[in-house]
């Protein structure tokens, strides 16, 4: 389990994800389209499948939430939406969002293992030629028709 606290009144724990939302993950992350996307993208991808995958328990002020919160930070107004969703997540703070991304990975290393090494095994097919191909054959020179007549 890996947990933080942010602005001192959200705790978050995030355990590790059940086989099923694991599988659900993988299904989910499409190794070839991630081949066509910079580093960052594809982590960002990763993170956000294993963030809404991972279960996650909040608590404000020392309460559970289970639904939607507003919570004041001295006149800033944040809204916490559960279960977090694609969307729910985008909306958060960016430093909670980062905690949290950090947190559902440090919970679940192996499933961003697992798919990173999707990843890779995929470039590597996708580099590799086909099994049994030859090497195409130097090409032919052929002479000028006016030498040949000449």
């Amino acid at each position: 389990m890996a947990s933080f606290t942010w602005r001192g009144r959200v705790k978050v724990h995030i355990g590790e994800m059940s086989r099923t939302a694991a599988f659900g993950v993988a299904r989910d992350f499409n190794p070839i389209n991630a081949l066509f996307e910079t580093d960052q993208a594809r982590l960002e991808e990763l993170e956000l499948l294993v963030v809404v995958a991972a279960p996650a328990r909040v608590l404000v002020d020392d309460k559970p939430v289970t639904d939607t919160i507003t919570i004041d930070f001295d006149g800033e107004l944040v809204t916490l939406a559960l279960p977090l969703t694609r969307e729910r997540f985008q909306a958060l703070p960016f430093s909670l969002s980062r905690l949290w991304a950090d947190a559902a990975v440090d919970a679940n290393p192996w499933v961003v293992d697992d798919l990173k090494n999707a990843v890779s095994r995929t470039q590597q097919k996708m580099s590799e030629p086909p099994s049994g191909s030859v090497p195409s054959p130097e090409p032919i020179s052929i002479p000028n028709l006016t030498q040949m007549t000449g």
